[in-house]
């Protein structure tokens, strides 16, 4: 968990630090530029935690159950009801907006459909080939549109 000071500083100033952060981040305008950024600005523990956050926040939106995020991003049930209820908030429903429209992650996220599909089905689901997984998750998406 975070640590957080004590000591606070006068809300104009964290406001002008997060105004001018905002506007930077902003700014950077290739994937290069905001990696190398957020690489070096967020810890390794941070960097783990903001992940497992948009993978339950992802996984959530694509109508996974408690259970199966927990057992795959090996997270608390506490963990996703927090991110669950902050998916409620703008800022979280556009970055998943923007998250769904990038190609690169839709494959990521299917081919980690097949891979939950296969983990958590048990010996029904354990052997079947990738075409007969790739049926259910056909089927699951129409389902939920």
């Amino acid at each position: 968990m975070s640590q957080v000071s004590k000591k606070q500083i006068k809300d104009e100033i964290e406001a002008t630090v997060f105004d001018s952060f905002w506007t930077v981040v902003a700014k950077l305008t290739k994937k290069e530029e905001v990696g190398m950024f957020f690489s070096d600005f967020f810890s390794k523990t941070e960097r783990i935690n903001f992940a497992k956050r948009v993978s339950i926040a992802v996984l959530l939106s694509k109508g996974y159950e408690y259970r199966s995020i927990r057992d795959i991003l090996k997270v608390s049930t506490a963990t996703i009801l927090k991110v669950s209820l902050k998916m409620e908030h703008d800022g979280w429903k556009l970055f998943i907006r923007k998250l769904e429209q990038v190609e690169e992650w839709e494959k990521f996220w299917h081919d980690m459909e097949l891979s939950l599909l296969r983990l958590t089905g048990g010996g029904k689901r354990m052997f079947k080939s990738d075409e007969e997984l790739e049926v259910l998750v056909r089927g699951r998406k129409a389902r939920m549109k």
